[in-house]
């Protein structure tokens, strides 16, 4: 996928899309494959809310007297 948009960045501006990126099914590979990531990837993770609840809980260190 990256190669495919640097394909597109480094195009002339003239140049159609199509006419640059060539032959579509690598692109199309790449777009499934994203897909398929993206399906896999597991649902977001928010840091800052886990972070809060562990400082929230008691220190070994603390409960000794």
């Amino acid at each position: 996928m990256a190669a495919t948009l640097g394909t597109l960045l480094e195009a002339d501006p003239q140049t159609a899309v199509r006419e640059a990126l060539g032959d579509l099914d690598a692109f199309r590979e790449a777009v499934d494959c994203l897909e398929a990531y993206q399906q896999w990837q597991p649902d977001h993770v928010d840091r800052r809310a886990i972070n809060t609840q562990l400082q929230a809980l008691p220190c070994a260190a603390e409960e000794t007297p």
